[in-house]
């Protein structure tokens, strides 16, 4: 999409597996979605990026994962 400032944002929602016995999975799943945002971030053309959902995880290890990859956490956890 593009905001009101003119610049194109990324928008991505996200619902990852859960449970336990899920974890590597899911691990898995925040290392594609980091991979994601980095090329979203670096373009062409460079995007602003929002990841939003239900990440299944705790608040550590999402953070580890999406840091890593620029974005900070805004809301929630």
């Amino acid at each position: 999409m593009v905001g009101n400032d003119g610049r194109e944002k990324s928008i991505i929602n996200v619902h990852l597996a859960s449970g336990n016995e899920n974890a590597t999975l899911r691990a898995k799943q925040l290392d594609y979605l980091a991979d994601v945002v980095r090329a979203e971030s670096k373009g062409p053309p460079a995007c602003e990026v929002v990841v939003q959902g239900d990440f299944n995880d705790s608040t550590k290890n999402v953070g580890a994962a999406l840091e890593d990859a620029g974005l900070r956490r805004v809301v929630g956890g």
